[in-house]
């Protein structure tokens, strides 16, 4: 009787609902579809109803598809009014579904308005109504590559650039997702020709240097960071990473337009703080290191109001950190299978400290790949953490994220048998990464506390999870609470953790280097002396340093700001 019951009232409501959109109530009749859809979801007919009755309400607001609300709904987007063009372009698309041109325009609007699932929806529809659209598929393409679907997101590309050859947004759309997975040469070839196509514009440019930078094609990158600097001189972002490759001597005529940008007082402090940095780099490079100094004070301090810190929440983050691990956690069952996959070797220390130095010159080897930073494990473990998870963690959330760590690790590896993960704040992790990686290699890289400080304090780093870095005194209480947890680690894991010395590792190369094959069990190898002649990607700050043959002295270039560094070295002294 039950199942009869509810069957007759699904019928009568459904009844209900076409008998409002026959006699032209859309209102209700939406209402009606909606109830049906919140007991019955996947009900295909009540989805088709209340598509017909919103389409219903939206043409009874625009009865007439005109020029000019199309040119009213595009000029909304133009002027910056967002909401409005988004909510117009809903309209418009609704009332009239089968225009590609207001589907293709809605996924663009839904896009910018963060709602990913629309602009899939729309984008999927517009190259459905047509197929011959290139733009709606790059737009179909940027949408599934935020949603995570890289590979479809490629092929789209592919299709707007067989429809379009010349299309120089898709070729670079096309090149950053080549990049992403990996493919330098290929992704080089598509941002150069983005850079060609008519009308390439500052972000064309940008990413191409960018790219050239990381592979260690320095000219080349500079020439294409100037380029982006010409078509956008205000930019803060384009002084800033032109003045990350080149060496400034006085009277360079950027030095004088960053001043000239930064005295107008009209950028915003994101923008600001770009410039604070560039400048101080290039006072630095001039010798003036007291104008040096004061423009990197002032450029942390910045950042530092758009990133508040305290020295408390780190004690509390190890403390906790400490307590989960003596409890246990992570449980021995939450361990992936490594069948198959490469052994993870996690290079770990202080930002700053020479972790990357260590994975070029590993990455030279034969059975070594080189991953850079992964950023999974912080994303896995601060949450499970908190309260009550630490005790009972989101097994699932926690074996799909290491389930996408395993197929990243292979991936990059390739077929070799250890891949190197180089975020080097995954300190923190070590004993929890041991449990889950049983045969998982700890490579933790030290170096002279004052020159790591002031190389982070110089550092204007991309993303959060620095925010130490920038107040000396903050970064002389964290790199004593950082010493600490890696003493109790090494306590903890006896004989797991292999430490090197970065002012060693330059003053004794080829012994440094063989104890930490010694420590992954390989054979020596004469390419990890020769690590700069290695090809590939470096996506970090010391892209540079890393095409160099190895130096010393490097450790000491803090002492030019002695002085001014006094108050820090003074309490790095008495933390002995």
């Amino acid at each position: 009787m039950a199942g009869q019951d509810k069957a007759f009232n699904l019928q009568k409501a459904m009844s209900a609902a076409q008998s409002a959109l026959r006699r032209g109530d859309a209102e209700a009749a939406r209402d009606q579809y909606a109830a049906v859809l919140q007991r019955f979801p996947a009900n295909r007919r009540a989805q088709d109803g209340l598509a017909d009755a919103a389409q219903a309400i939206a043409r009874a607001a625009r009865p007439e598809l005109t020029q000019a609300l199309v040119d009213r709904a595009i000029a909304l987007h133009s002027s910056g009014q967002k909401a409005e063009a988004l909510a117009e372009a809903h309209l418009l698309a609704t009332a009239y579904p089968d225009v590609p041109l207001l589907q293709n325009f809605l996924a663009i609007c839904a896009y910018e308005g963060g709602q990913t699932g629309l602009s899939l929806a729309a984008a999927r529809r517009a190259v459905k109504l047509k197929a011959d659209y290139p733009e709606a598929h790059l737009n179909l393409a940027i949408a599934l590559t935020r949603a995570g679907q890289r590979s479809e997101a490629i092929s789209h590309c592919r299709i707007a650039l067989d429809q379009r050859p010349d299309y120089g947004a898709a070729h670079m759309q096309l090149g950053l997702l080549e990049e992403e997975q990996g493919d330098w040469r290929t992704a080089r070839t598509h941002l150069e020709r983005a850079t060609e196509c008519a009308g390439a514009g500052v972000a064309a440019y940008n990413n191409l240097g960018t790219l050239l930078n990381t592979i260690g094609d320095f000219p080349a990158a500079e020439a294409a960071y100037e380029a982006a600097l010409r078509l956008d001189p205000g930019s803060a972002e384009m002084h800033a990473n032109l003045a990350e490759l080149k060496t400034f001597k006085p009277g360079d005529g950027q030095i004088a337009d960053m001043q000239a940008l930064l005295s107008d007082g009209k950028l915003p402090d994101a923008e600001a703080v770009k410039l604070h940095f560039a400048l101080a780099k290039a006072y630095d490079d001039c010798g003036d290191f007291d104008q040096a100094f004061r423009l990197f004070l002032s450029g942390n301090a910045i950042r530092k109001s758009l990133f508040p810190y305290q020295p408390s929440e780190t004690d509390a983050e190890f403390a906790a950190i400490r307590a989960a691990y003596e409890q246990g956690f992570p449980a021995a069952d939450l361990a992936p299978d490594m069948a198959g996959v490469p052994q993870p070797v996690f290079i770990v220390g202080l930002p700053r400290s020479g972790t990357t130095l260590v994975e070029q010159i590993l990455a030279s080897h034969s059975a070594i790949a080189g991953a850079g930073e992964q950023g999974h494990m912080n994303r896995l473990f601060p949450p499970l953490l908190e309260g009550a998870n630490r005790q009972d963690p989101d097994r699932d959330r926690l074996k799909a994220i290491l389930g996408d760590y395993q197929s990243t690790l292979s991936r990059i590896a390739d077929g070799a048998a250890f891949v190197t993960d180089k975020m080097p704040t995954n300190f923190r992790w070590i004993g929890f990464l041991a449990r889950l990686f049983p045969d998982a290699r700890f490579i933790h890289v030290e170096r002279d506390p004052a020159a790591t400080l002031w190389s982070m304090f110089k550092r204007l780093f991309n993303r959060a999870g620095n925010d130490f870095a920038y107040d000396l005194d903050d970064l002389a209480t964290y790199h004593a609470q950082y010493s600490d947890l890696m003493a109790w680690w090494a306590d903890a894991l006896p004989g797991r953790i292999h430490q090197i010395s970065y002012e060693a590792l330059t003053e004794a190369p080829e012994a440094e280097i063989r104890q930490m094959l010694d420590h992954l069990g390989l054979d020596w190898e004469d390419g990890c002396l020769a690590f700069h002649q290695t090809e590939r990607v470096v996506k970090t700050a010391s892209t540079r340093q890393v095409r160099q043959a190895l130096y010393r002295g490097s450790s000491e270039a803090w002492q030019a700001y002695a002085e001014h560094l006094a108050p820090m070295i003074a309490k790095l002294e008495r933390q002995r």
